[in-house]
């Protein structure tokens, strides 16, 4: 009787079948998670518990007595309702009321990720969160998220009272926070203000719910700073307190729009960074500006402001190209509020600011177009090839557009680098990519793979094409002599040619894997070769 108490109180599942997997006892955690009486069990195979897949296990190990005592197998059992889930269950043979039997202990596997998960989760880095005991308000632990944030140890913070921490930065934030607990053991959304252990000022939203505990009443609650958000917040306060003397005191655009009439005033900048007066346009209606922006960019700006008009945005904010007198596009800024409401939630009257940021437009291209070639050679990078590959196959799928792929491999290119050094491996990378650049088309795409490997792409050629074109460059570089410091070097290449016709289905992977085969080949035979 005391076996059977003692395996009453334990987390694990307890089954106890006679040699032939007869069941002849099932601890009351089995009987809870599988939803059966004992009565339902008793001498019922355990085979029946599992799913199929496993019967050949099971067989084998009642019959066989395989198992072996300090493994874990995984097995999916059946409850009542029809529903899997999986476990770790030991197998053991043992001898029980006198008789030859095998004992299965199981741990939930699923109950045992969950805590895991729970566990990464709150050792990740970013969110501030602790688990308090609710009878108490004691701090039972924190993550290091919280010590983080807070520059505090752990000795400052566990088994202190909520109450008792002196890092609220008034009171009505602690007691708001308290007191939300005291009446329910959640608390949703409490904005608090908090100073850390240096003095500075950090602004918290608290959310905390009860979390599964068989002892205890555990709150877990999770704090995520908005500091930087109530600070911008606070500075765009200010801001809009100047906003009006701003817009007097600078030349940035202006427009009202009366929705009833759809008349619209415009302040002469707005009309100057299209190069107009404001007489040129007057009268000047919402037609105006529908007559200005460009044809791609209007649904998506009007699309903004009806969200704005059934106020699932809060303001209209949109930016778009607008036509120029001179014939130019002009990139434009646009935000604005809705500021008269009907009754009914109509929009009546609504004002806004211009601002031309064409400048800005350009700049983030150039960034664009730098961050997709290679700082060395100013040849398109291996992320921008693996994108435009990835598009060539999926348009090949619906278009069935033929494409050649080649790599190119410089030969010897570590005995340039060892025998003149590595400015002058460098001036081989530059030269050899302005040769190559000169034999193909501006469309084609030609980028660094890596080191003094490059991709080459040739849109509608296959690979006898292909071949033709990369035998030229490579007879053009046999001839050429480049002159490094007054020093001659000369070079070849390998390389390896496909094209998409020799593929049914490929992933990127497997077109290198497919061209990088054929570079060696050349490479193992001689080099200066060229292997379709």
């Amino acid at each position: 009787m005391e076996k059977i108490n003692f395996l009453d109180n334990i987390d694990d599942l307890v089954i106890v079948t006679d040699t032939d997997g007869k069941i002849i006892f099932c601890n009351k955690v089995t009987l809870d998670r599988l939803g059966y009486s004992f009565s339902e069990l008793k001498n019922k195979s355990i085979i029946e518990l599992y799913s199929k897949k496993d019967t050949s296990f099971l067989i084998d190990n009642i019959h066989n007595k395989k198992a072996d005592a300090d493994s874990l197998y995984s097995l999916l059992i059946l409850d009542k309702e029809g529903n899997f889930f999986e476990l770790a269950t030991s197998i053991l043979y043992g001898i029980w009321n006198n008789s030859e039997t095998i004992v299965f202990i199981a741990k939930n596997l699923q109950k045992q990720r969950a805590f895991e998960n729970f566990k990464k989760l709150f050792n990740n880095k970013i969110i501030m969160m602790m688990i308090i005991d609710y009878s108490n308000l004691n701090i039972l632990d924190v993550n290091d998220a919280f010590l983080s944030k807070l520059e505090l140890n752990k000795k400052d913070i566990l088994n202190k009272k909520l109450t008792d921490l002196n890092i609220f930065n008034n009171s009505p934030d602690r007691d708001k926070m308290v007191n939300s607990l005291q009446q329910i053991p959640e608390i949703s959304d409490v904005k608090i203000e908090i100073t850390t252990n240096s003095g500075n000022t950090l602004y918290l939203i608290a959310s905390g719910d009860l979390i599964d505990d068989k002892d205890k009443n555990l709150l877990l609650v999770v704090m995520i700073d908005i500091s930087e958000q109530v600070i911008l917040n606070k500075k765009l306060d200010a801001q809009r307190k100047q906003l009006i003397n701003i817009i007097e005191g600078t030349e940035l655009g202006t427009w009202e729009w009366d929705l009833v009439t759809n008349k619209t005033i415009f302040n002469e900048h707005w009309a100057s960074m299209l190069g107009y007066t404001l007489e040129e346009l007057e009268p000047t209606t919402i037609k105006t500006w529908e007559s200005l922006i460009h044809p791609e960019d209007k649904e998506d700006a009007e699309n903004i402001l009806y969200k704005h008009f059934e106020k699932k945005l809060s303001y209209y904010e949109a930016e778009f190209r607008m036509k120029h007198k001179k014939g130019h596009w002009v990139w434009i800024s646009a935000k604005g509020k809705v500021i008269e409401w009907s009754k009914d939630n109509k929009p009546l009257r609504m004002f806004g600011t211009h601002i031309n940021v064409t400048q800005k437009k350009k700049f983030e291209a150039i960034i664009k177009e730098n961050s997709m070639r290679d700082p060395l050679t100013n040849i398109y990078n291996r992320r921008y090839l693996d994108e435009q590959l990835k598009n060539l196959i999926l348009e090949n799928k619906r278009e069935n557009n033929v494409f050649s792929i080649a790599i190119l491999d410089i030969d010897f290119f570590k005995k340039i680098n060892d025998h003149y050094g590595h400015l002058a491996g460098d001036f081989i990378l530059q030269e050899f990519t302005k040769l190559v650049k000169s034999h193909i088309r501006p469309y084609d795409i030609f980028g660094r793979y890596g080191g003094e490997e490059f991709i080459l792409i040739l849109l509608n050629v296959d690979s006898d094409k292909m071949y033709e074109i990369l035998d030229r460059i490579l007879h053009s570089i046999l001839e050429k002599e480049f002159i490094y410091n007054n020093e001659t070097i000369k070079i070849s290449f390998s390389a390896g040619i496909a094209d998409i016709n020799e593929f049914l289905s490929p992933t990127i992977n497997e077109i290198y894997d497919c061209i990088d085969k054929k570079l060696y080949t050349a490479k193992n035979n001689g080099r200066s070769l060229i292997l379709k």
